[in-house]
């Protein structure tokens, strides 16, 4: 679970230390107070997008480091294992960095990570559930997800996927080898492969072409450059060589007057013989240099050729040898179209078989997934205020199996007793449609396993004796899950093991959140203005202690 948050620099967040505990904690506030703000700089640290406008203004950059306990959960303690990114103690902390020039960077228990990383590694410890979530259940997309997320179909959904991306890797192929036009056609890539067997050119041969006539093309500088230099080194009576020897005479002549000049006499000594070999290279590399004329117009005449092939293949001309053998097998595929389409038609068959196959099993995995769904959304309406509601969840085949199987998923919603069930969009309210996204997130959340929830302002558009069953429902998770919930209810909140009240201050000129852990009286306080509004009555205070009361007396 999420032990520890610690966020500096983002948004209108200064400096911020957030501790949780287990069980069901809810931030409250007033409107702009910057509640979403702690949802936001999670969903960084788990890996989500981020954006130069949530760093402070005024700083370089957010940071944000969220730390989980992982010691009750053995099988993310194997995954940091496996990655090699294991914490100690159990603990598994999660940082990320955001520049104001929109760069990120990542890490998982002081190592760094891709993002994508970081996002799989957080998709596993939190979920979070937004307050627009109802916007998008309407989709068709959504409404598949959240039936093969609940019924755990990860796995069957993978090997969907991975044949529909083998079955359409292999019908591209077949489609390039029935093609026509220039790319497909056997004589142009004939002409093609002519062309470079006739230049007939090594795998280093570029490359080497390249400096001799750079050699060739500066072949009297260097010579001439090269006799100065062993001039000065070796061929005169004023050159290094002769000097070197002269001190070493003199050197000599005075060893037996002090000693202390053996040392320095052996290193010119050295010396010496490493100008002897410097000059004899020199000398050898001078006699290999030559002004040849016909030899520098061949070697210029055949890069030339090199370079024009190399930009009609769109290549370096070090990659151009490359060229040759990919066209020979194109032409060789091109001579047998005929046997490598038949091969190509009998894996597209065997391939299309068993998408096919999956296709069928995550069918009827889903129907049976679609019933105790809908069962239990039906029984939850009823408990969210729309007795004898309806929920169904109906399965439409599509024409071929794509990468998600075969089946278009629709959710239909009676909320009345006597109408027959439509689509979400044509028959839910606002209100409606907000209550059964809570119903569908709290047990799908019940449901996948995942340690740490968070729910933000879910419960808009919802209040009375509704919100105190939400409130219930979230407390209950909390006993099984850690449970965060931002909410505006009362009555939720009342029920929480935890409270955490976040405000808005101006300090310095600058708007900034800050937070505070709610004790008993300062509970009632908030549950009161939570009730009441800005002017706290004796009678919201009355009312707040009593719901408080009732709570624990309850739990």
């Amino acid at each position: 679970m999420l032990t520890h948050l610690a966020v500096r620099d983002f948004a209108i967040v200064s400096e911020l230390e957030l501790e949780f505990g287990p069980g069901m904690t809810v931030l409250t506030g007033e409107t702009g107070a910057g509640k979403s703000i702690l949802v936001d700089a999670v969903s960084l640290a788990l890996g989500e997008r981020g954006n130069a406008h949530m760093v402070r203004q005024g700083c370089p950059r957010a940071d944000v480091t969220a730390t989980f306990e992982l010691s009750a959960l053995p099988h993310l303690r194997g995954y940091l294992e496996e990655q090699e990114l294991e914490g100690s103690d159990g603990e598994c902390l999660l940082r990320r960095t955001l520049g104001k020039d929109g760069r990120t960077r990542a890490y998982i228990n002081g190592h760094t990570v891709p993002i994508s990383l970081l996002r799989e590694l957080g998709d596993r410890l939190v979920d979070i559930h937004g307050q627009h979530a109802h916007q998008s259940l309407l989709h068709g997309a959504t409404q598949r997800q959240i039936l093969d997320d609940w019924a755990n179909h990860g796995a069957l959904l993978a090997t969907c996927r991975a044949t529909w991306k083998a079955l359409k890797s292999l019908r591209e192929k077949r489609s390039a080898l029935t093609s026509e036009g220039p790319e497909g056609d056997l004589e142009f890539l004939h002409y093609q492969a002519g062309e470079l067997e006739a230049l007939a050119l090594d795998a280093e041969e570029a490359a080497e072409l390249e400096l001799e006539f750079k050699r060739l093309n500066h072949a009297e500088e260097l010579q001439f450059e090269y006799n100065h230099i062993l001039e000065q080194l070796t061929g005169g009576e004023v050159c290094a060589s002769n000097w070197m020897q002269q001190s070493i005479s003199t050197l000599s002549r005075l060893e037996s007057i002090d000693p202390g000049l053996a040392a320095g006499k052996t290193l010119l000594a050295d010396a010496g013989v490493l100008l002897e070999e410097a000059s004899s290279e020199l000398q050898s590399h001078l006699n290999r240099i030559e002004v040849d004329g016909a030899r520098l117009q061949e070697v210029g005449n055949r890069l030339e050729r090199i370079h024009d092939l190399a930009r009609k293949h769109q290549l370096s001309s070090d990659q151009l040898h490359t060229v040759l053998p990919a066209l020979q097998r194109q032409i060789s595929e091109r001579e047998n179209a005929g046997a490598h389409i038949a091969e190509l038609e009998t894996e597209i068959a065997a391939a299309g078989e068993k998408l096919l196959k999956s296709s069928v099993t995550l069918h009827q995995r889903r129907q049976k997934a679609a019933q105790k769904l809908a069962q239990k959304l039906g029984q939850d309406m009823a408990q969210l205020g729309m007795a004898g509601g309806r929920f169904e969840i109906h399965l439409k085949a599509l024409e071929e199996p794509g990468p998600s199987g075969a089946d278009e998923v629709e959710f239909l919603v009676s909320a009345n007793p006597g109408q027959a069930p439509q689509a979400l969009a044509r028959v839910a309210s606002g209100g409606e449609l907000s209550r059964i996204s809570l119903a569908i997130q709290v047990i799908v959340a019940s449901d996948n396993g995942v340690p740490s929830l968070i729910f933000d302002e879910v419960d808009v558009g919802i209040g009375g004796k509704v919100a105190e069953i939400v409130g219930a429902r979230l407390r209950a998770l909390g006993e099984k899950r850690q449970v965060l919930c931002i909410t505006h209810l009362p009555q939720v909140a009342a029920q929480a093991h935890g409270h955490l009240q976040v405000s808005k201050h101006q300090i310095k000129n600058e708007t900034q959140t800050c937070l505070a852990v709610l004790q008993e009286k300062e509970r009632v306080q908030e549950i009161a203005r939570m009730l009441g509004g800005v002017e706290i009555s004796t009678e919201a205070v009355a009312h707040a202690r009593e719901m408080l009361g009732a709570n624990a007396e309850q739990h």
